[in-house]
C-alpha cells in the first residue's frame, strides 16, 4: 500500500515535470519565432525604404539624362546654324 502511493506519487511527479519541460520548450519556440518575426520585420522596413530611394535615384537620372539630351541637342542645333 506504501509503495503505491509512493509509485503513483512519482508518477504524478514525472507527469508534472514532463509538462513543465513541455511548456517551457514550446515557450522557448513561441520565443525564437517571436524574434524571427520581429527580424522580418525591420528587412521589410529596409526594403521599403531602398525601394523608396531606388525610385528617387532612378527619377534623378532620367532628368539628368533628359537635361543633358536637351543640352546636347541645344548644342549641336546651335552648331549647325
Amino acid at each position: 500500500m506504501l509503495i503505491d502511493e509512493i509509485s503513483e506519487a512519482a508518477i504524478e511527479a514525472i507527469e508534472k515535470a514532463a509538462g513543465e519541460a513541455a511548456k517551457a520548450a514550446v515557450l522557448e519556440m513561441l520565443e525564437r519565432e517571436a524574434a524571427i518575426l520581429r527580424e522580418i520585420q525591420i528587412v521589410k522596413k529596409e526594403v521599403a525604404v531602398l525601394k523608396k530611394s531606388r525610385i528617387t535615384t532612378a527619377v534623378i537620372t532620367g532628368v539628368i539624362c533628359f537635361i543633358s539630351g536637351v543640352a546636347t541637342g541645344t548644342f549641336i542645333i546651335g552648331v549647325k546654324k
